[in-house]
């Protein structure tokens, strides 16, 4: 039996460098990612001492699929998939919200924005509220994709004064994670700027900014 010696003992030694090995830290794959504002303007300027106008932007809602920390993908038909490499560096619904409304600001110049929900106390013009159905980046057409309801609400009154529906896609290549939420990024800005010319459109927004017509203030709740 002595010459299995030799034998077990080199068995021994391999089995041991292969759990080193396996024991060696691994690089991680994981990728982060945020949706970025076009404006460039951190959130602490987003707000102005001057605004003329206060809109208020919310309820903003996605829906529950994109409530997840990985980076959802669409394919043919209705398959959804999620990566295991590419995750939201904050939860999509804040980041969603937090750039809308940056981008918003930059279009609507000197209004203030506020979120939803404010003081009863807050004199709001306007409410803007968005319901998310899909957003998304679809690998089958390689696009990042978005359809989203929106509502202008006269927050006086309460009245929806315009509604609509918002499609838009932004191609892109479809490889990374880093341009699959610059595309999504873009889809943003473009929701922003159509929700800017909704609100400009408003009829009692227009009275406020008419330098001719006596301005009322709102009663606090």
């Amino acid at each position: 039996m002595k010459h299995h010696r030799p034998l077990a003992a080199a068995a021994a030694l391999i089995l041991c460098l292969c759990g080193c090995h396996v024991l060696e830290p691994q690089p991680d794959p994981t990728r982060f990612y945020v949706l970025t504002s076009m404006s460039g303007a951190p959130q602490s300027m987003v707000v102005s001492a001057k605004s003329s106008t206060t809109i208020g932007l919310g309820p903003i809602t996605l829906p529950d699929y994109l409530d997840q920390p990985w980076m959802v993908t669409r394919g043919e038909g209705s398959q959804l998939y999620v990566s295991a490499q590419d995750q939201w560096g904050e939860p999509l619904r804040n980041s969603f919200k937090d750039v809308l409304k940056q981008d918003l600001a930059l279009e609507l110049g000197e209004d203030q924005i506020i979120d939803y929900p404010w003081y009863r106390t807050t004199a709001v013009e306007c409410q803007v509220i968005v319901e998310v159905i899909a957003f998304e980046f679809n690998t089958a057409v390689n696009s990042a994709q978005i359809r989203a309801n929106w509502s202008i609400v006269n927050a006086r009154t309460g009245a929806i004064q315009s509604r609509g529906q918002f499609v838009a896609a932004q191609n892109a290549a479809p490889s990374t994670g880093l341009e699959r939420a610059a595309a999504l990024s873009r889809l943003v800005q473009q929701l922003a700027q159509t929700l800017a010319q909704q609100v400009r459109r408003t009829p009692s927004l227009a009275q406020d900014k008419d330098p001719t017509r006596p301005r009322q203030t709102a009663a606090g709740g």
